[in-house]
């Protein structure tokens, strides 16, 4: 639990945008790990909700991007 912890930390102080992501998968990979005792699937879950999530979102995340291009072109 201390490394999913240290993670949450780290994202909270350094990369706060991505905040939204990590802290819901340090928790379900710390539950996955400790509780069902599964590191690999843990590891998995984790990149699956840091990696994967953000990319469902990715069309709304651009569209901000190219609004402002437009505007400065």
């Amino acid at each position: 639990m201390l490394i999913y912890g240290a993670i949450g930390v780290w994202c909270v102080l350094l990369l706060p945008s991505a905040v939204t992501f990590v802290i819901p998968a340090a928790v379900a990979a710390g539950v996955i790990h400790v509780v069902r005792g599964r590191p690999y699937l843990a590891a998995l879950v984790f990149l699956l909700i840091v990696i994967a999530a953000p990319l469902l979102f990715w069309p709304s995340i651009s569209t901000d991007v190219l609004d402002d291009l437009g505007s400065i072109l």
